[in-house]
Order: structure tokens, then C-alpha cells, then sequence
């Protein structure tokens, strides 16, 4: 930290000295402190050099607020059973229980309950896989997720979904990824099917299946075993009668869920690990030493305005399926910006990619009311997502916002 320029990492974020101030005094008097974020913070193919992460473990671990109960950081995961599928490994660099494909001892204790050894190196994310369709990847089945809907253009969506030799979709009803399917199992509701889902607090809690589901579906668990029975080399290996035998699988493969069967859950669920702490990294940290290691602070991003105002989105879990949004067209901007710019709050601005010779981007160009708000960044502007959409799927970063008269509107 001797070499870290304050003054300029407070211009680079564009925040006051005094709030800075004020937040650290809060954190240092307070006796616990928690941090909750959103998605995405955490890293993933998007986070590029991002500090931020890092930035906030040191914080947390120099002022003790790691291993105590109502401390530490939350993620606060956007998809049912998010935390359930990465505990058993469904991430392209993690093996169940969290443990990276690279670690030895894993892959042996994988390689044992399996039969074979997983692969040693990190697959791709779900952005990347997509990318590759129609080219490198040639076959894909698609469960619990709807590609289709990924903020890009429809011809691109063309031409990776519609360029596969065979794709393979398990769902509960139309999506916008069936009518690309060669072959759509119908799928099992939540409410259909056994099995289990883990909440933000690592609650293993089970699901009963309170009816049968309709016609030839079946569970994602059903179909799922019954192709790998028939595509597998040895059938045992997909040998299961009900996902309380996976579950238990997962026991002995996954060191965080060890010490429990399916049948033990309950009715209130078990919280991993079980048998153990309740809270996490109270004694020790899940390291070879048992510490937990401090990051050495990246260096500081230059703020360059450069040309246009950095695109931001935003929406609530309750605008699924919600046409309000999309409804309220509004762009919010910094006072100092709008004035940059010579907006007039009560009248329309066209807000449009900041690459005006792309006539492309021209096209998605959207006529929004405008709000000053100075609790938006300066240099950026707020969009929700559905209002942004169109300049999403061009991957448009970065905008220009016109008063709709100065362009003869």
C-alpha cells in the first residue's frame, strides 16, 4: 500500500473523499460488517483485471469480518439453485465441492467414485460455448438454460444455433432455444420432481414432487440417466433409480458434503458441511496453511472519458416477464453531463452507439425520455436492461445521447 496513489484512484472511481472517509469510519467502528453484491463482481470471463474482488476480501479479512457469524460476502446468485449446481461442479474450472479440476487429490477421489479421470484444464464458460457453436462445437444439449435469449443480434443467433448438427434441448415449455432443437424432451416442473436445491446460506433443502408430470415428460434427472445410459460405454455409470443415490454420490466426492445421506436432510434441510461449523473459516482458512493471503492492490485503471458515455444496465429479479420496464424508456444522466451535452430534461434524446459510421449500430438508435440524476456517474449513463436491449445485443459499450431536436427530431 506505500505505493498507492489515493488522490488518484478517487478520480479514476469518481467518488467523493468525504464518502470514502465516512464508509471507513463506519466499517472500522462497526463490530460486524457483511457485503453483499450481485453477480458477476466475483469474476467469471468478464471481470478481465477488475481488483474489485480482491479489493474486497482484503477489507473484510483486515478488519475481521471473516468467520463470525453475520460477516463476510455474499453473492447474491440471479438463477434458482445457482449456489446448488456450483457446490456440485457445474462450472467449467471446479470440480464438486469447489475444488479446482487442477487439484490432484480431487480428480483421484472423482476419478475413483467415476471410473475415469476428469479433464485437468478449465472448459469454457456458457459465453463461450455459444461462440463456438457451428464451428468447433458441432452437437450441444441444452438443459435448464435458453441460449437463444443471450443479448446478441438474431443473425448471430442464426448462425450459432442454427449451425449445429444436432442440438438437443430439455424443457418445461416453448423457449426461444426449441425451435432451434432437433430433438426436445419435454421436461418435469420443480414441482413435479425429486430432488434437491441450496440457498444462499448453503442449506441443502429437499424437493417433493407433489404430483406427476403431464403426457411422455419426465424429470431432467430421468433424462438425463437415460442418456447417458445409452451413450455412455459402460450403462452402470448412469445406473440411478432416484437422485437421492446422486446425492449421495456427491457426499463422497465433494468434501463439503461429506457426512450426510439424502434421507437424512429433513424437512428444514442440512447446512454443508455437515456436522460441522456453521460458519465458515471460524478456525481456519481452506488453505495449505490454513491462512487466509492478502492481494497486493492492482494497479489503477486510467479514468479516460474518451468518446461517448459508458453504457449502464440494470434491472430487478421482479422484471421477469414484466413489460413495465420496458414501458418507462428513460436514460438517466449526470447533471454536468447533460449539460455537456445540452439536453433538455423535458424534452426527448435520441441515444445511439458511440460508433456513428456503423450502420448497424444506427439502427438500434432509441429515442428515450431523458432524467438528470446526480446519483448516476459522471461520464456514464443508466439504462434498463429492457429499454437497452437493442444496444446490448451489439455489444454497444458506450453512447452518445442528442437532444432528438438537434438532429432536426
Amino acid at each position: 500500500m506505500a505505493e498507492f496513489d489515493r488522490e488518484r484512484a478517487l478520480a479514476a472511481a469518481g467518488v467523493d473523499s468525504d464518502e470514502v472517509e465516512r464508509v471507513a469510519e463506519l466499517v472500522a467502528d462497526a463490530d460486524r460488517v457483511a457485503v453483499l453484491t450481485g453477480t458477476g463482481i466475483e469474476g467469471g470471463a468478464d471481470a478481465g483485471d477488475a481488483a474489485a474482488p480482491d479489493s474486497i476480501l482484503n477489507l473484510l479479512l483486515a478488519s475481521g469480518n471473516v468467520g463470525r457469524p453475520g460477516t463476510g460476502w455474499f453473492v447474491l446468485r440471479g438463477l434458482v439453485n445457482e449456489q446448488g449446481a456450483t457446490d456440485a461442479g457445474c462450472v467449467p474450472d471446479r470440480l464438486p465441492g469447489h475444488r479446482a479440476v487442477t487439484d490432484e487429490t480431487a480428480r483421484a477421489r472423482v476419478a475413483d467414485e467415476w471410473g475415469f479421470e476428469p479433464p485437468s484444464s478449465p472448459g469454457r464458460d456458457a459465453r463461450e460455448l455459444l461462440a463456438a457453436f457451428g464451428d468447433e462445437i458441432r452437437g450441444a444439449l441444452v438443459v435448464g438454460e435458453d441460449p437463444a435469449t443471450s443479448k446478441r443480434t438474431t443473425e448471430w443467433l442464426d448462425d450459432r444455433l442454427g449451425g449445429l448438427d444436432v442440438l438437443v434441448v430439455l424443457e418445461v415449455a416453448e423457449s426461444d432455444t426449441t425451435p432451434y432443437a432437433d430433438v426436445v424432451f419435454p421436461a418435469a416442473t420443480g414441482a413435479e420432481k425429486d430432488g434437491t436445491v441450496t440457498n444462499l446460506e448453503r442449506r441443502v433443502q429437499r424437493l417433493r414432487a407433489t404430483g406427476s408430470p403431464p403426457g411422455e415428460a419426465r424429470s431432467d434427472f430421468a433424462i438425463l440417466a437415460e442418456l447417458g445410459r445409452r451413450l455412455a460405454d459402460d450403462e452402470r455409470q448412469f445406473d440411478y433409480d432416484h437422485p437421492g443415490e446422486a446425492f449421495d454420490e456427491l457426499t463422497r466426492v465433494a468434501p463439503t458434503h461429506a457426512g450426510v445421506s439424502y434421507d437424512e436432510l429433513g424437512a428444514e434441510g442440512r447446512q454443508w458441511p455437515f456436522g460441522g461449523e456453521s460458519v465458515l473459516y471460524r478456525e481456519a482458512f481452506d488453505t495449505d496453511d490454513g491462512r487466509a493471503p492478502f492481494r497486493r492492490p492492482r494497479p489503477i485503471v486510467a479514468s479516460e472519458r474518451g468518446d461517448g458515455l459508458r453504457l449502464v444496465t440494470g434491472g430487478r429479479a421482479s422484471d421477469f416477464l414484466d413489460d413495465r420496464a420496458a414501458n418507462d424508456p428513460v436514460v438517466r444522466i449526470h447533471p454536468a453531463d447533460a449539460d455537456e451535452q445540452g439536453l433538455n430534461p423535458e424534452a426527448p434524446v435520441v441515444v445511439r452507439a458511440a460508433e456513428r459510421d456503423d450502420e448497424a449500430a444506427e439502427r438500434t438508435a432509441l429515442e428515450l425520455a431523458v432524467q438528470v440524476d446526480d446519483g448516476v456517474r459522471r461520464g456514464t449513463v443508466y439504462m434498463h436492461a429492457a429499454v437497452a436491449d437493442p444496444l446490448l445485443r451489439r455489444d454497444v459499450e458506450t453512447v452518445v445521447v442528442e437532444s432528438q431536436s438537434s438532429l432536426g427530431g
